[in-house]
């Protein structure tokens, strides 16, 4: 059997929501819940609650920005509750991301939409994770030196000394 694999296009927002809510499973390992427990608010945006949480996954095909976009006006709903966490799903980085990914709750999944043999499928691919810090080599210690007792010829003059405070 041979596989015939493609990049989808014309993949409508209906399509990339079921995608995405068919995947919930891979795409949030840790967290139980149903599939009743996941409404689609708007085109672009579902919602998980749980007992403990509540998480938004804002998505597009390509565009990173408008996923984020979707997701911080959903995040503005006064109907949204406590500290939800915001998952951005697109094949794209969104812009600001490294910054805003300090937020507590903000993350970001590259996703692609694949047909394969005809039946679309969402491919989740895996974010290169930032390097480790490297951590500070150890200072160096330093021993000073002896010096060697001033040579009284060193010594500036008067008019000299005036000079260098001026600067």
């Amino acid at each position: 059997m041979t596989l015939d694999i493609r990049i989808a296009s014309g993949v409508t927002p209906d399509q990339l929501a079921q995608l995405v809510a068919d995947n919930l499973p891979r795409l949030l390992p840790d967290v139980d819940f149903t599939e009743d427990q996941v409404p689609r608010i708007g085109e672009n945006c579902l919602q998980i609650e749980t007992a403990d949480r509540t998480i938004l996954i804002a998505f597009e095909v390509e565009d990173g920005r408008k996923a984020l976009v979707a997701g911080l006006e959903v995040l503005d709903d006064p109907d949204i509750t406590g500290e939800p966490e915001l998952l951005i799903l697109s094949r794209f980085q969104p812009p600001g991301l490294r910054l805003l990914s300090r937020l507590p709750g903000l993350s970001w999944q590259s996703i692609r939409v694949l047909t394969v043999n005809g039946e679309l499928g969402l491919l989740i691919e895996p974010v290169p994770q930032p390097h480790a810090a490297r951590p500070p080599a150890p200072a160096a210690v330093v021993e000073p030196e002896s010096t060697p007792a001033a040579d009284p010829e060193d010594n500036l003059s008067e008019e000299e000394e005036n000079y260098f405070q001026q600067l």
